[in-house]
């Protein structure tokens, strides 16, 4: 019997992974992944499997912060998602088979933990920043309305219009007329009429634009709760019926600007002038112009739980989700990155550009407490928001979400596996202790070879109903994390990601697929229908039998 069997130290592991829930360890924000397990709790549990019984708790909590072997012991995990057993298992000394029916969770995976060498990856950065970082900031320009020189767009405020039912008008589906809070006394918000920009102390209160004298409450917009108030007739009605009479993508308005001045060194909020929308007319010219060539999904989005909130907006195609300038700029990007000759390096700055899109498309919303971006899948859902913002692709030196901080992202989440630690909470404060080597991954596909100790890791893209891969009495221990069904459909929301993998991964994603999508697209469907509740069950008691 070993201590898990027994008893689990849950009171003291509970305090640490509410610390860590706060400030996940990087090696788990190198890309984004859904409802990931904390790894401090996988440690434990890892621990706890291959400790025995009559071991004292204190002394699991000794072996929990020092730098524990575990001689190899081979764990699998049939539904690996994100990597979390598959990162501790190999800080503790272990062998590991990781399995996930959908490749992105591969790809993750295999990138958290191969070796990367930072300063090559740090080197091909300023390459790539040399070739390509100018060709996109040049369409992320803006006149500082202080000095009159060019500064640097941070992000571009949009907004979707609809007609009205009634009458006809046009409808600008602003919630409110605030941009942005400042502090609790003064926050910058813009006329409904010209949208100038101001600042004023009380959103609540009646505001006179200086500009064009029209008076407004800001915190009073045309649109809410998925309903319009026309402010011409007054007619109030559903959204979602206006989109559907007129049977296309609501159009979108261009109406401010968040800039950064390198002259001022300030950042500040403006009105959307002719200088902008021409500059984004230039960058739609060349797109149309270029896009046979370019390198974008063109896949539709597939029917789905979580992809009919998209659907009902009319959004077909996966680039719809994007903008003519994003799709230009990222294919810009990607193009360049493809150049990499360093396999390596170059599937780690693909994962950093698959997570990056995140921020850099036209689900995303702007968080007016914090004044940042918030990503698309702050949420587990394809909610197009009415007022988007458009992210600086490349970065600037403020902003959330460029292409720059998920370079560093990357970077930390790497700095992680030479240094592996775990948080030591009390006394109000927590220490680092690094409690690993090198978390390096020696990866096979043949299970002779990880049983040789000639590699420590096999990861596959595939269904785990079929385990013939394995030997019988090979395995340990089977430690996961089960699938949730259509409470969370990973394979609807994880396919944003994964038509832009594949572009820069066809021949490993033609391969999965030839293989394993027509049985993954099989277990999709029948989750969402409901008509295969039993199969994680069935499946794992198949995983214990037959390992």
């Amino acid at each position: 019997m070993s201590y898990i069997e027994k008893d689990f130290p849950i009171e003291r592991l509970n305090v640490i992974a509410l610390k860590e829930a706060n400030a996940k360890k990087p090696i788990y924000q190198i890309h984004k992944w859904w409802a990931r397990r904390l790894g401090s709790i996988f440690r434990m549990i890892i621990l706890a499997t291959f400790s025995p019984k009559d071991i004292s708790e204190a002394e699991l909590w000794r072996r929990f912060y020092r730098k524990t072997d575990l001689g190899g012991k081979i764990i699998l995990d049939p539904f690996m998602g994100g990597g979390t057993t598959v990162v501790e298992a190999l800080k503790l000394g272990c062998k590991v088979i990781g399995i996930d029916i959908h490749p992105v969770a591969w790809f993750i995976t295999k990138k958290e933990v191969e070796p990367l060498n930072l300063d090559k990856f740090r080197e091909e950065f300023r390459r790539l920043e040399e070739r390509v970082a100018d060709k996109i900031k040049r369409y992320y320009k803006t006149i500082c309305p202080s000095c009159g020189r060019e500064a640097d767009v941070m992000y571009v405020f949009w907004v979707k219009k609809v007609k009205c039912l009634r009458c006809g008008n046009q409808i600008p589906l602003f919630t409110s007329f605030r941009i942005a809070s400042l502090s609790k006394r003064l926050h910058v918000i813009f006329c409904p009429e010209c949208k100038e920009v101001m600042e004023v102390e009380d959103v609540n209160e009646e505001a006179v634009c200086p500009s064009c004298e029209k008076r407004f409450i800001p915190s009073k917009g045309y649109a809410g709760r998925g309903y319009y108030n026309c402010p011409t007739c007054g007619h109030k009605d559903r959204i979602l019926r206006a989109v559907k009479r007129e049977g296309k993508i609501p159009e979108m308005e261009m109406y401010a600007i968040e800039y950064y001045c390198p002259y001022c060194r300030e950042r500040g909020y403006k009105k959307a002038d002719e200088y902008d929308k021409e500059l984004y007319l230039k960058a739609k010219e060349e797109f149309e112009r270029r896009k046979d060539e370019l390198l974008f999904p063109r896949q539709k989005i597939p029917d789905g739980y979580n992809t009919k909130q998209a659907k009902n907006f009319l959004y077909e195609y996966f680039y719809q989700m994007f903008n003519e300038r994003q799709l230009l700029c990222l294919s810009t990007l990607l193009q360049e990155i493809l150049k990499i000759k360093d396999e390596n390096i170059k599937e780690f700055m693909i994962l950093t550009f698959s997570d990056s899109i995140n921020t850099n498309n036209l689900f995303c919303k702007y968080n007016q407490g914090a004044r940042k971006i918030e990503p698309l899948f702050g949420h587990h859902a394809y909610w197009p928001p009415n007022t988007p913002i458009e992210n600086n692709i490349w970065g600037t030196k403020y902003g959330r979400g460029t292409f720059r901080r998920y370079v560093e992202k990357t970077i930390k989440a790497k700095n992680y596996t030479l240094y592996p630690y775990e948080k030591k909470v009390g006394g109000g404060s927590s220490e680092k202790i690094v409690v690993s080597s090198e978390l390096r991954a020696t990866l096979t596909d043949d299970l002779d070879k990880l049983l040789d100790f000639k590699g420590n890791v096999i990861l596959k893209a595939q269904t785990a109903e079929d385990l013939s891969f394995i030997k019988d009495k090979t395995i340990d221990a089977v430690i996961t994390d089960p699938p949730y069904y259509d409470n969370v459909m990973y394979s609807e929301i994880t396919d944003f990601f994964y038509v832009w993998q594949r572009l820069a991964l066809k021949d490993k994603y033609e391969c999965y697929e030839a293989e394993y999508s027509p049985r993954a697209r099989e277990i999709i469907k029948n989750e969402v229908q409901g008509k295969d509740d039993d199969f994680f069950l069935k499946g794992l008691t198949r995983v214990f039998r037959e390992c």
